[in-house]
């Protein structure tokens, strides 16, 4: 089974803030060139579920897991989809095809409606987990401590964005050592940190190895390594597949990264169906091993469906 427990649906970019969108747009349009952008932009607008079905079928794809996003509070300003209509809809796909989508339930925590929205989603709705964006709070901060209870009494994962990203994200806050709070304080909270915590792979790695069970990692946005220096792409997933193989599950951030000039989505998930570690590397005698069929179904999906129970 091949699963991508990272991917984000919508009914169109007024879901997210007009801030964030020129913001990203103007990203985009620097790093691709206007030609390429435009490419880019018509697909990221496309974002609904029966595209990602149609790419999830020409890719070899059995399920995704879709997570809404609330940048509201972060950016000051509210989205022309408002946060709730944004969460039905991840509902909505996932009743359309039951089969293929796994629906996250999303929402600052720090919203005064935000206990009422999880519930309604995992309750009502039957959402499989939360997704949040620590990028206007601490895990570990007060006042966002009601909303982690409700999650650890609902006994649904949680997938928190980790690691370092352009503005509006908040490098310190996507460091992975502030997840140990939850873990401690509540005992059913399972966490996937998102992105792998790039930038923190190692601390990342280490917590991992000592929460066994309990933390996780999704290589969504590593697209970016695999592309531009692939030989440290291979060697920092032969190091997480070494400490910790049972922990790694594929994801792709769809529809951030998914058309040329990036790497597409088939050959995302391709190369990992076909993840070498080159001959030379192997034979340098630094005991550096290849990876096996069972290491890239591992990644691919399986400890995904162990995880989610699946």
């Amino acid at each position: 089974m091949v699963i991508d427990v990272h991917t984000h649906i919508f009914e169109s970019s007024g879901a997210f803030p007009k801030g964030f969108i020129d913001g990203m747009y103007e990203f985009k349009r620097r790093d691709l060139g206007e030609e390429k952008f435009e490419v880019w932009v018509q697909h990221f607008e496309n974002a609904r579920v029966e595209n990602l079905i149609k790419e999830m079928d020409e890719v070899g794809i059995d399920k995704s897991v879709v997570l809404p996003v609330d940048f509201g509070i972060q950016m000051r300003e509210e989205p022309k989809i408002s946060i709730w209509r944004a969460n039905e809809y991840i509902a909505e796909a996932q009743e359309r095809y039951p089969d293929r989508i796994i629906g996250f339930a999303g929402v600052d925590p720090l919203r005064r409606d935000a206990i009422d929205l999880l519930e309604k989603g995992v309750k009502k709705w039957g959402l499989k987990g939360v997704k949040l964006m620590a990028s206007t709070f601490s895990v570990g901060d007060a006042e966002v401590q009601p909303f982690m209870f409700k999650v650890n009494e609902l006994g649904v994962p949680l997938l928190i964005h980790t690691g370092t990203d352009p503005i509006p994200y908040h490098v310190e806050l996507g460091n992975p050592a502030q997840l140990d709070t939850l873990l401690l304080r509540y005992p059913k909270i399972r966490i996937i940190a998102a992105h792998a915590a790039k930038g923190y792979e190692e601390l990342m790695t280490g917590m991992i190895k000592v929460r066994e069970g309990r933390l996780y990692a999704d290589i969504a946005g590593w697209q970016y390594e695999y592309q531009r220096s692939h030989w440290h792409f291979l060697l920092k997933m032969r190091y997480l597949m070494d400490r910790i193989p049972g922990a790694i599950m594929m994801g792709s951030d769809w529809p951030f990264i998914k058309t040329s000039p990036y790497i597409t989505h088939k050959e995302w998930f391709d190369g990992l169906r076909n993840l070498k570690m080159p001959e030379g590397v192997v034979q340098l005698g630094l005991g550096i091993r290849d990876f096996s069929e069972e290491q890239k179904n591992m990644i691919l999906g399986e400890n995904a469906r162990s995880m989610l129970g699946i």
